[in-house]
C-alpha cells in the first residue's frame, strides 16, 4: 500500500500557515501554532473511520512539520491520516498555497462540514502524487484531514476536529478474514498447502496473509469499506508500483464493478490486483511463488468477490 509521500505531508502542512485576508507568506517555523494531535483523539478516529490506530506520530523525515499522522498495523492497511491546523487563514489561501507545495492544481469540491463556516475537498491525482484532503476554516482558522479513504468518512473527520460530535463508520462490519477463500480454497489457487492467518480484522478494514510453510511464496488478500469508491484514486492512493516499466491494465473479475492488475517481473516477481464491489474493495497480493501469478491474484479476487465477504459456504 502506498504511504503518505513527504510532498503530500508539505502540502498539508505549509497549506495551513497560509495566514489571513492577505495570503501572507508561510511562517518561516511551520511548527508553530496548536498540537494538531489534540485535535483528533486515536480513540475518535479509530471509531469513526472503521479501525483501530495506533499511537499518533509525527511525519516521518519532516520533524519541523505541524501535522499529526495516524497509521493502524500492519502499515500495509489502507486509512492513513493525517491531521493539521489550527492557525489562521483563509480557505483561499488554504488552496493557493496547498497547491504550490503540491506543484500542481487539486480537483475542487465545495462541501458542507458540520462545524466549518466554509469547506471544500481537494483531490490530487498524478502519476506520482495522490492525495484527497478536506480544508476548513472556522472562526478565522485553519483545518486539514486527508483521508485515503471516502469523502463523507473525511467529512465526518473534520467535523470531529471542529468539535461536532463522533459520527460512527457505516455498515455492517466486514466478515471474518480468511474465509473468502479459507486455507483450503487458497491452497488450490496458489498450487500450495497454505495457512491463513488474519493479522487485521476490524468493521472497515480485513487482512488475510497466506504462507506456505518453507515454501518462497507470499500472499494477502486486503478487504476494506468506505476506502473510496473510485479505482483510479484508490489505485494511486494504495497501491505502489516499483518497478516503472510494469503497465497496470483493466481485467475482468465476474461480479465486480471494476478491477486493475499489474505484474512486476524481476527478482521478486510480484502481481498486485485491485477489485471494487460497491462500497467494498479487494485486494490481493502475491510474490515469490513459481506459478502463474496474474492468474493467482485474479483468482482470489474471483473468490472474494463472488462470495460476497461472506466466506466459503
Amino acid at each position: 500500500m502506498r504511504t503518505t509521500a513527504p510532498a503530500l505531508l508539505l502540502a498539508l502542512a505549509l497549506a495551513l500557515t497560509a495566514c489571513g485576508e492577505e495570503e501572507k507568506e508561510p511562517s518561516s517555523s511551520a511548527k508553530e501554532g496548536p498540537d494538531p494531535c489534540s485535535f483528533l483523539t486515536i480513540e475518535d478516529a479509530s471509531t469513526i473511520v472503521g479501525i483501530t490506530y495506533g499511537a499518533t506520530v509525527g511525519p516521518e523525515g519532516a520533524a519541523e512539520l505541524n501535522a499529526c499522522t495516524y497509521q493502524q498495523q500492519p502499515v500495509t492497511m489502507p486509512f492513513r491520516l493525517v491531521v493539521s491546523g489550527g492557525q489562521e487563514a483563509t480557505l483561499d489561501g488554504l488552496v493557493k498555497v496547498g497547491n504550490a507545495a503540491a506543484g500542481s492544481e487539486a480537483e475542487q469540491e465545495k462541501l458542507e462540514v458540520p462545524g466549518a463556516d466554509e469547506a471544500t475537498l481537494m483531490t490530487w491525482l498524478q502519476p506520482n502524487f495522490a492525495a484527497t484532503a478536506v480544508y476548513a476554516v472556522a472562526d478565522g482558522k485553519g483545518y486539514s484531514v486527508m483521508l485515503n479513504g471516502d469523502r463523507a468518512t473525511a467529512v465526518h473527520l473534520m467535523a470531529r476536529v471542529l468539535g461536532e460530535p463522533v459520527v460512527a463508520a457505516a455498515g455492517a462490519p466486514l466478515d471474518k478474514p480468511c474465509q473468502a477463500p479459507d486455507a483450503p480454497a487458497a491452497s488450490k489457487i496458489l498450487g500450495a498447502q497454505v495457512t491463513a492467518k488474519a493479522s487485521a480484522d476490524y468493521p472497515a478494514a480485513t487482512i488475510c496473509e497466506y504462507t506456505a510453510g518453507e515454501a518462497p511464496l507470499s500472499a494477502s488478500l486486503v478487504s476494506s469499506r468506505g476506502a473510496g469508491s473510485d479505482l483510479d484514486q484508490y489505485w494511486a492512493e494504495n497501491v505502489i508500483v516499483l518497478n516503472k516499466k510494469a503497465e497496470p491494465r483493466d481485467i475482468d473479475v465476474p461480479g465486480a464493478d471494476a478491477a486493475r492488475l499489474v505484474h512486476e517481473t524481476g527478482a521478486a516477481p510480484t502481481a498486485t490486483a485491485v477489485a471494487m464491489k460497491g462500497d467494498q474493495v479487494f485486494q490481493a497480493t502475491v510474490s515469490f511463488a513459481d506459478i502463474d501469478l496474474e492468474k493467482a491474484v485474479t483468482e482470489l479476487l474471483r473468490y472474494a468477490v463472488g462470495s460476497g465477504g461472506m466466506g466459503a459456504q
